[in-house]
């Protein structure tokens, strides 16, 4: 015999569980709707989500899909310009070492008559061209070449023996001190010395500074060194790094008891630039070159490297 109240309470648990999951799928959809980023075209879209009875769906997907759009657009673009960027600078395969010499560069591999050098203790960042050479693009106008030909950029092999991961030196510690910068003419070497030897390859530059490899000529005290030649950094309070290069040393009867600075003429000055001197006073220096460059800052540091400008 059929209990019709317990067919009843079926139907009814039956009907109770069909609007659960209903209700369960528009839930799920909704969800979805709210969550899924379209990529897809507005009329695609509504196809796929529109639901028969339910209503305000269509226009529920119009928003979102113009919000998502919206926001789309924007997050996407700065994006995609900064790939490009990174793109554009980042060289592949590359290399950063500091040359441990002046550096010679040659056209190609085989070739034996450099064409320029890239300046000691300068970073150069290059391809590996083989086991031996590394390449880089340069612009050869741009180097003081005169074997350059027309072209402005050309690629340049250099031997990958001359490149290291930094250079050793000797610091000096430099107490306070005012922070003169005096100079001295270069006109003033007996001939036939090494001080005359590296005015005869220096130039002056358009401020009126002796130059030579891209490093100043300058006197010391005997404290830091006594060859001619030498090559070293000059150090300042404010960061600056000066290359320079031994023109001349300084007397030791000139100078203080630890050979630093010169007492005779009250200057205390560790740090003596050679210069053509009616040049450098055009530009505005009377007597310390401090007033150029933003080296109106005292010597902090004198760093010597084991280098020198006669024995390469």
């Amino acid at each position: 015999m059929i209990n019709n109240k317990k067919r009843v309470q079926s139907i009814l648990v039956m009907g109770f569980g069909l609007s659960l999951i209903l209700a369960s799928n528009v839930k799920s959809k909704d969800v979805l709707v709210s969550t899924v980023t379209p990529d897809t075209p507005m009329q695609k879209l509504e196809k796929q989500y529109t639901y028969d009875g339910v209503a305000g769906v269509s226009n529920t997907i119009k928003n979102i899909f113009e919000e998502t759009k919206t926001t789309e657009i924007a997050n996407i673009e700065p994006t995609i310009e900064k790939q490009d960027i990174a793109c554009i600078v980042t060289a592949p395969n590359s290399e950063t070492k500091i040359a441990n010499k002046d550096v010679p560069y040659y056209t190609s591999m085989d070739s034996n008559e450099p064409i320029g050098y890239f300046n000691f203790n300068s970073e150069i960042t290059y391809s590996k061209a083989n086991e031996n050479f590394g390449v880089v693009n340069i612009d050869l106008n741009n180097n003081d070449n005169e074997n350059a030909d027309d072209e402005s950029e050309s690629n340049v092999y250099f031997h990958l023996s001359d490149l290291s991961e930094r250079n050793d030196y000797t610091s000096f510690e430099i107490s306070s001190y005012p922070g003169t910068k005096t100079i001295e003419s270069y006109t003033v070497f007996g001939k036939n010395t090494p001080q005359q030897r590296l005015q005869n390859a220096a130039t002056t530059d358009e401020q009126g500074f002796r130059r030579l490899n891209n490093r100043y000529m300058v006197a010391l005290g005997s404290r830091f060194t006594s060859i001619v030649g030498q090559y070293f950094d000059i150090v300042l309070a404010n960061g600056t790094v000066i290359p320079c290069m031994l023109s001349d040393q300084k007397s030791d009867e000139h100078t203080d008891s630890s050979h630093t600075w010169t007492i005779a003429n009250g200057s205390y000055c560790c740090s003596e630039f050679c210069v053509d001197v009616s040049k450098i006073r055009a530009n505005g220096v009377i007597g310390d070159v401090s007033v150029l460059n933003g080296w109106d800052s005292r010597v902090k540091e004198i760093r010597v490297y084991n280098y020198n400008y006669f024995n390469h």
